[in-house]
């Protein structure tokens, strides 16, 4: 079976939405109801969306449908069916995949099942006079429900310190000619029991272990750097042979890092600079004056940490080692672009001091010239010169968070 990629969210998610035991008592339903169509919005600090409910009450039957837009702008679908017998979720796992468990009792006695205190006032909620219940989860989550008969129309749920989730229904359709298309399993799709989700979960767990510890381990050599240095200087020889056309173009680099202050300062020729204050990732045109930046990127963003030696040199062994400005070195090789073009570096403890990148058009050559260290490093040189217009972008580490420092370099000895 082919491994997922998940997060440790829809981890728990599943877990919770394929474990819950089902009651067997007799629901309240409105007198007369034989199917039912709720549509819910939901909302929280970080999304929002909606939610529609459909029900077939006599033939024990439901559909939840939910869809979700992130603050990133990701869009997530959700549907569980229960069909009668069996409880399906779509979209929670891979595509075109369905886990599924049997259930006993009503297909939504679990999803509307009241708890905690209730209220002596009522409320209206979607023009449905409404039972209210109150809950503490824990010391720290709050739960409040409001129900019509045992219809779940609202719900608010609030954590000390944190978010603040609202279900609440906007629309309600009673005796809705409901499709039997909207209970069935859609063609296409192969199924996976409880606990083929949950041994994969397993084992996702666990591959997310062991790459962590390898990242730690890995990390070992630039923490006993940052605790040798309080800055470093580098300069760099920077050749670009584009023999195609017969040109070839010369430029300096300067990298500047105070690991003490987590800063950084990157000058690439007479043009482009860029800044890590500490908290803002500055990207610099020098001679239009223009900075776009990046923030939040977090006090554990090491921001001289190059994300080809990240992507390459922790998930592959070194193909030998060198001495660049007199500094012993691990090699690295990567094709990629379909074997277009090949990227060989040179790392020293987590610094790349070489880098040879060959294009089907071109040769880009790095190397490091000299190499100073514990040097004073003025504060002006981490600093957005006056003058700038810096424009907030976009940032990357919306979905994939930035790398960590380990706890024990985060305070380096002098």
């Amino acid at each position: 079976m082919e491994k997922k990629k998940i997060s440790v969210f829809l981890i728990i998610f599943l877990l919770i939405l394929f474990k819950s035991s089902y009651a067997s008592e007799k629901s309240d339903v409105p007198n007369g109801l034989k199917t039912i169509e709720i549509s819910y919005k939901v909302t929280n600090d970080n999304v929002t969306g909606i939610e529609v409910i459909s029900i077939d009450f006599q033939g024990n039957r439901m559909r939840e449908e939910k869809t979700i837009n992130s603050l990133s702008g990701t869009k997530t679908k959700i549907i569980i069916l229960y069909d009668g017998i069996r409880k399906y979720g779509l979209g929670v796992w891979g595509e075109n995949e369905a886990i599924y468990s049997e259930y006993k009792g009503n297909a939504w006695d679990e999803r509307f099942k009241k708890s905690g205190k209730r209220l002596e006032a009522s409320e209206t909620i979607a023009g449905k006079v409404c039972d209210v219940y109150e809950e503490d989860r824990s010391e720290k989550i709050h739960v409040k429900k409001w129900f019509w008969h045992d219809i779940l129309l609202k719900q608010v749920t609030k954590i000390d310190g944190g978010m603040t989730s609202v279900l609440e229904a906007t629309g309600i359709k009673e005796n809705p000619i409901l499709d039997d298309s909207l209970f069935t399993l859609p063609a296409g799709y192969s199924t996976l029991s409880e606990e083929d989700v949950e041994n994969e979960a397993n084992e996702i767990r666990k591959s997310i272990k062991e790459h962590k510890d390898k990242i730690d381990r890995d990390l070992k050599p630039q923490a006993e750097m940052m605790e040798r240095y309080k800055t470093v200087q580098i300069l760099f020889n920077i050749t670009e042979n584009m023999y195609k056309y017969n040109m070839t173009t010369t430029s300096k680099r300067i990298l500047s890092i105070d690991f003490q202050g987590n800063r950084m300062r990157d000058e690439r020729g007479l043009q482009n600079c860029a800044i890590f204050d500490g908290k803002r990732l500055y990207h610099i045109d020098i001679k239009s004056k223009k900075a776009t930046y990046l923030e939040p990127v977090g006090q554990d963003y090491l921001p001289w940490e190059d994300d080809k030696l990240y992507g390459m040199g922790f998930d592959r062994q070194p193909v030998g080692s060198e001495k660049i400005a007199g500094e012993d070195c691990q090699i690295y090789e990567h094709t990629q672009d379909s074997g277009k073009t090949d990227v060989k570096i040179w790392s020293w403890n987590g610094l790349i001091l070489k880098e040879v990148i060959k294009y089907d058009y071109a040769i880009y050559t790095m190397e490091a010239t000299e190499i100073k260290r514990n040097i004073v490093l003025n504060d002006d040189l981490f600093i957005l010169p006056s003058g700038y217009l810096a424009e907030k972008r976009p940032s990357p580490w919306i979905e994939n968070e930035p790398k960590k420092v380990p706890n024990h370099v985060k305070n380096p000895q002098n």
